[in-house]
């Protein structure tokens, strides 16, 4: 039960359909646990939550994954540096599907769009903060993805994403 005891998971983005089994399941093992989310609505319902339920060793962090510069990566990590010294698990949800349209009707912004959701942040974030993955003796970093083979052909954007996400992997 307590195998995460003392352990230090970062989850980014919080997955809304498994988010109470995720929470309660890594609080009970002991973990501390830090949720990293861009909506201020979502954090504040989370926030009730964890206030009604009285959990203990959960932080909320409020960031826009989507519009970060480098600085704004480099700040979090210095924050989490400062405050909990390393990390020891990362729980990524990944899926931004964007749009369904044949290739030739598929828009360039959309590609962008998506591959910066689904690639290239996971990328900047995991080579920023891999300098405190690296202070923990035995780390983990899940990321959630869409199983591309259940998609029809009309997703192009996600699956480059997530074909590209699974080569850095």
């Amino acid at each position: 039960k307590l195998s995460l005891k003392n352990k230090i998971i970062l989850i980014i983005k919080m997955p809304e359909n498994i988010e109470d089994k995720i929470i309660k399941s890594i609080l009970n093992c002991g973990a501390k646990l830090i949720i990293i989310e861009k909506s201020i609505n979502k954090l504040s319902k989370l926030y009730d939550k964890i206030k009604k339920k009285k959990y203990e060793n959960i932080f909320l962090y409020p960031m826009d994954i989507l519009y970060n510069t480098q600085k704004d990566y480099y700040k979090l990590v210095n924050f989490l540096y400062i405050n909990f010294g390393r990390i020891d698990g990362i729980i990524y949800d990944l899926p931004e599907l964007g749009k369904s349209s044949p290739f030739e009707q598929y828009e360039i912004q959309e590609l962008y769009k998506i591959m910066n959701k689904n690639f290239y942040d996971k990328f900047i974030m995991l080579k920023i903060i891999t300098p405190l993955i690296k202070l923990s003796k035995n780390p983990s970093i899940i990321f959630i993805t869409h199983n591309i083979k259940n998609l029809n052909t009309y997703w192009s954007g996600y699956a480059c994403a997530n074909t590209a996400l699974q080569t850095l992997i």
